[in-house]
C-alpha cells in the first residue's frame, strides 16, 4: 500500500552529486506529497476497520501505517532542513507528532479502539493533510 511513486527518467540524475541539496529536498517533497495521500488513504481504512470491529485486520494495517508515518515525518523534516526559513512549518512536524503519538499509544494499550479510531481520523489524518498543504505551498503547487 505504501509505495513511492515512480521517478520519471528525466528527473533521475545519474550522478547524485550533480544535484544541489535544495533540488534533492524539493524532489523529496514532491514524492512525499503523494506519500501523504497514501498515508491518508491507509488511515481512513484503519478507521473503517476499527469502527467495523475488525480489530485484527485494523491492527495489522495500523502497524504498517505507523511505520509509514514515521518515514513520512523523517522525509519531510529532512527535506525541510535543507530548504531553510521557507520550510520552517515542516520542521515542527516531529515535535508536533509527539502528542498524538502518545495518545495513539495510550488508546492501543487500553484496547480503546474507538479512541484510537477517533485520534486517527480527527488528529492524525487532519495533520497529514495539513502537511500535504504545506508541501504544496513550498512547491508552489495548488492544494
Amino acid at each position: 500500500m505504501f509505495t513511492s511513486p515512480e521517478v520519471p527518467v528525466n528527473e533521475a540524475s545519474p550522478d547524485p552529486s550533480s544535484r544541489s541539496p535544495e533540488e534533492v529536498a524539493r524532489a523529496s517533497l514532491h514524492h512525499a506529497r503523494q506519500y501523504c495521500a497514501n498515508v491518508d488513504t491507509a488511515l481512513g481504512r484503519v478507521v473503517q476497520l476499527l469502527r467495523g470491529s475488525r480489530v485484527p485486520e485494523a491492527t495489522e494495517l495500523y502497524t504498517q501505517t505507523l511505520d509509514a508515518l514515521n518515514v513520512l515525518v523523517f522525509v519531510l523534516t529532512a527535506a525541510a532542513a535543507q530548504l531553510g526559513d521557507e520550510s520552517e512549518p515542516l520542521l515542527a512536524i516531529e515535535e508536533d507528532s509527539a502528542g498524538w503519538l502518545a495518545e495513539l499509544e495510550q488508546a492501543q494499550e487500553l484496547d480503546d479502539w474507538t479512541a484510537l479510531a477517533d485520534c486517527l481520523e480527527y488528529e492524525v489524518a487532519t495533520r497529514v493533510n495539513g502537511w500535504r498543504e504545506r508541501v504544496d505551498v513550498l512547491l508552489g503547487a495548488p492544494s
